[in-house]
């Protein structure tokens, strides 16, 4: 018997979806691990094997849409909650698919042999556990799918572009705080945070390929401002994820160069400035920074008598209000910021230079290099909330 190969499907792997995943692989931020196409196919078919286990667990009716995400929950999002929500690694699915899949062994082998590029691993196992977003949406008989977050997500964007193909609508909510080639998107209707990423995705029209982009959030103005002369510094960890393996090492690199700048030009500021309270807030969140080797590595900083760190038990996100400014380098927390309405500043932004330039982020920038920075940092701290936010929203 000879064995049919099936070509119909080969479009996806065409070079014009090709060149969309190098793309995205071939950039600062993410590094997107490569793994042995044996491990490949065989995590692949254990996830089939427990979508299908994970069927007589599930008892679900959906109607004609869903939002997908690897969130354990969307609660906190309240404008999905008219949505139905499932994770990813819950999808579930049929005897049907499980044997199909099984069947499709020798065509999935063949197809990755004939793709042409340096990312063939990557790009392969997004396409194979984009599969398993497919059969669902097909047992269900879905007509819209909606991505949350994940934005840099390989199987992600193989989904939506298969998807597309088969005239399924597909939305994105796009949860970034700072946009860049690996958030390239294909989605039919995309929805990002702000202005100021909406305008970003219209100027890069090359990585982001909607033609529907809307935004959620305008800033929230604060009445009565009242001057409190405190700063929060808030940091990503670049020294702390040197031991990590999900981004590129001389981004890390740059990374570690930029808060160390930053550090050290808060310490002369702290010092010229000793009426000036400043809290030091790390990055808690996914384990990134800890208390114990924070003091270690900012004890200078922290030396000083109007400078200390977080307690543990203190949120970033709570506390806004008792800090007339926020200095970071490129964490989200300027966003969570700007949409709550509070002043923030950019310190020595790195690898994403064309998204301050292209935006009005770069009205409310600084770099440690420049001998005026003390002086323009007591200006923001200063400066009235309305004056501020029309430095944002100007000429857009």
């Amino acid at each position: 018997m000879i064995l049919e190969i099936d070509l119909s499907r080969l479009d996806i792997f065409s070079d014009k979806y090709i060149k969309l995943f190098e793309l995205k692989c071939n950039q600062k931020i993410i590094k997107y691990k490569k793994n042995h196409v044996f491990k490949v196919f065989f995590i692949y078919y254990l996830r089939v094997l427990y979508s299908f286990l994970h069927s007589f667990k599930v008892k679900r009716v959906y109607n004609n849409s869903i939002v997908i995400s690897h969130l354990d929950s969307i609660d906190n999002y309240g404008y999905l909650n008219k949505e139905k929500y499932c994770k990813y690694n819950k999808l579930n699915n049929n005897i049907i698919y499980l044997v199909s899949e099984i069947i499709k062994f020798p065509k999935y082998l063949y197809w990755f042999l004939n793709i042409k590029s340096d990312y063939k691993n990557q790009i392969f196992e997004a396409f194979l556990k984009s599969q398993i977003i497919i059969g669902f949406t097909k047992k269900y008989n879905l007509k819209k799918i909606i991505f949350f977050g994940y934005d840099y997500d390989l199987v992600f964007l193989y989904a939506t572009i298969q998807l597309n193909q088969i005239n399924i609508q597909t939305e994105l909510y796009c949860n970034s705080g700072f946009l860049g080639v690996h958030n390239l998107e294909v989605a039919n209707k995309v929805y990002c945070r702000t202005k100021i990423h909406k305008y970003y995705m219209l100027s890069r029209k090359d990585i982001f390929l909607s033609k529907d982009i809307n935004y959620l959030f305008n800033s929230k103005r604060i009445s009565n401002q009242t001057i409190v002369n405190k700063i929060a510094i808030y940091t990503s960890g670049y020294y702390a994820r040197s031991k990590l393996n999900f981004t590129d090492n001389n981004t890390i690199h740059q990374g570690i160069i930029s808060e160390q700048q930053i550090i050290e030009t808060m310490r002369k500021y702290a010092i010229e400035n000793p009426n000036i309270d400043i809290v030091l807030f790390i990055h808690l969140h996914n384990n990134i920074e800890n208390i114990i080797d924070a003091k270690i590595y900012y004890k200078d900083f922290l030396s000083l008598d109007n400078v200390r760190l977080q307690d543990e038990n203190e949120n970033s996100i709570e506390n806004f209000n008792s800090y007339d400014l926020g200095v970071c380098c490129m964490s989200e927390i300027f966003f969570d910021r700007y949409e709550r309405g509070y002043k923030t500043i950019l310190m020595n932004p790195f690898a994403l230079d064309d998204f301050i330039i292209n935006s009005t982020l770069k009205n409310v920038t600084v770099y440690s290099n420049n001998l005026n920075t003390i002086d323009k940092i007591n200006d923001y701290l200063k400066m009235k909330d309305e004056k501020y936010f029309n430095l944002l929203e100007k000429n857009e």
